[in-house]
C-alpha cells in the first residue's frame, strides 16, 4: 500500500491540493490501481498480437472523383458573371 508521503509526492507532482481525507481516500484509490496493474502483469500474454482497437476495423478505400456541380449550382445564383458567383461587396 501507498505511504501518505507517496500521495502527497503524486500530488504534489499532479499539482493537486488534497486535506487528510482526502489523501487517505487517493491512498487506498491509487494502491488498488496498483495492484491491479500488477495482478495484469501476471497474464500470459505470449503470442497475442498488439492491438490498437477492440473491433477489427478497416480502412474502405474509395477514389476521389471530383466532380464539377457550378453548372447545377450557378442557375441558383440571383447574380453570376461567367463561373463566378457576383456579390454585393464585404466592406
Amino acid at each position: 500500500m501507498l505511504t501518505k508521503e507517496e500521495v502527497e509526492k503524486i500530488a504534489q507532482l499532479s499539482r493537486i491540493e488534497f486535506n487528510s481525507d482526502d489523501i487517505e481516500s487517493m491512498r487506498q484509490d491509487l494502491s488498488s490501481i496498483l495492484d491491479y496493474i500488477e495482478k495484469l502483469k501476471e497474464i500470459d500474454i505470449e503470442g497475442v498480437e498488439p492491438t490498437t482497437h477492440s473491433l477489427e476495423i478497416k480502412n474502405i478505400f474509395r477514389k476521389d472523383i471530383a466532380k464539377d456541380f457550378s453548372k447545377d449550382l450557378l442557375h441558383l445564383c440571383p447574380e453570376k458573371e461567367g463561373r463566378h458567383v457576383k456579390t454585393k461587396p464585404v466592406f
